[in-house]
């Protein structure tokens, strides 16, 4: 129970870092001018590590062959998913190569 009550102690930390990075993240991209002409939005959604996947990584622990990890190995706890739409308006052909684009400019800010 000590893990469960640290993660969710995290979890509650973490809250206000992952509002201000979506923010932040949606922010830069839109202000991108390239952004616009490739795609029709962006939808940015943070998330925390669930407590199952955590205890499953602590429990490896001692198997770093396994990829066990100890608390303070934890690096993952919160994360940054951005799904871009497509827009309806270009060639389906276009797609890959407008996806490659748009991600590039995504992850570089």
């Amino acid at each position: 129970m000590r893990t469960a009550a640290w993660l969710r102690e995290e979890a509650a930390a973490n809250a206000d870092t992952l509002a201000r990075c979506e923010d932040a993240l949606r922010s830069a991209v839109l202000r991108q001018p390239r952004f616009a002409e490739l795609a029709a939005g962006l939808s940015v959604h943070g998330r925390t590590k669930t407590l199952f996947s955590t205890l499953k990584k602590l429990l490896r622990l001692g198997n770093t062959a396994a990829g066990g990890r100890a608390r303070a190995q934890l690096y993952d706890l919160m994360g940054l998913r951005a799904i871009v739409q497509p827009r309806d308006d270009l060639p389906p052909v276009s797609d890959p190569r407008m996806a490659r684009k748009t991600r590039r400019l995504v992850h570089s800010n």
